[in-house]
This record gives C-alpha cells, sequence and structure tokens, in this order.
C-alpha cells in the first residue's frame, strides 16, 4: 500500500506502520501525562487516564482527498479495499509493540514520572484517529 517514499515521511513524523496498512503515533496528550502535564479532555470527561490509551489506524487508505485535512501525509485514495488485509490479531499486536517502543524514551527521563510511564505499558484504550480511515478495514467488526 505505501511508497517506500510515503513510509519514510510516517515515520519521519514518529508514526510506526504496523503491517501493509495500520499506524501507531503516540498521542501529544499521553506524552503530556507521562512528563506530569495533564491530559486530554478525556480525562477529566471521563476519567480516561491518557497515559494508557494508544492513537492507531487500521487503515493508512482513506476514500477522500478532503482539502481541510490537517494530516502532513495525504493517504492513499480507495473507494474500495484493494489491498492485502492484515490479520486484526496481527495488528493489534503490533500496534502495542510499535506504541511501546515509542514511548520507552520516558524510561529513565529526568522529566517523566517514572509511575505514569510504567503504567503506560497497560493500554486500556484505543483512539482510533490517525491519518487514513480507520473504519475502512475491511475486518473492522471481527474479534
Amino acid at each position: 500500500m505505501l511508497t517506500q517514499e510515503a513510509r519514510t515521511e510516517l515515520e519521519k513524523q514518529q508514526y510506526r506502520v504496523v503491517g501493509d496498512h495500520s499506524a501507531v503515533k503516540v498521542c501529544g496528550w499521553t506524552k503530556n501525562m507521562i512528563k506530569g502535564e495533564g491530559g486530554c479532555y478525556k480525562l477529566k470527561f471521563y476519567g480516561i487516564m491518557s497515559h494508557q490509551c494508544m492513537q492507531m489506524t487500521t487503515s493508512i487508505s482513506c476514500a477522500n482527498r478532503c482539502t481541510f485535512c490537517w494530516r502532513g501525509y495525504k493517504a492513499p485514495v480507495s473507494k474500495e479495499w484493494k489491498w492485502e488485509t492484515d490479520d486484526p490479531e496481527m495488528i493489534h499486536e503490533g500496534a502495542l509493540k510499535a506504541h511501546h517502543k515509542l514511548l520507552v524514551g520516558f524510561k529513565g527521563s529526568k522529566t517523566a514520572n517514572q509511575n505514569v510511564y510504567e503504567k503506560s505499558k497497560k493500554v486500556k484504550h484505543v483512539a482510533l484517529s490517525l491519518t487514513g480511515e480507520p473504519i475502512f478495514y475491511p475486518k473492522m467488526n471481527e474479534s
């Protein structure tokens, strides 16, 4: 699905590609929470601990090319799924592994609350809110 150039651009923006069509990126609120700088609105309204939330997408592809899209990378566009389809379990496991690798820089950091960092290793919530359109993934409803 992705050219090497597109993959490199996403990685430069701190995304990690999982399989052929999924990606993970650490939310700024997760980073803030680990540094003791507060969480997102979900913490205030719902009690969701921002440091235990993973931000990802199951599909880098999108069916649109919105002019107002704020993403630095414009996803591959298609109205139909035309790629190989990764297994949901592989995506889940790969996303968690990539998420933890992205957070490892907080281990031993002087700006990080180490107790909060340790708790961040247990992901309790997933936000499907990255580049592309996560519900475009054809196996979205499989458990």
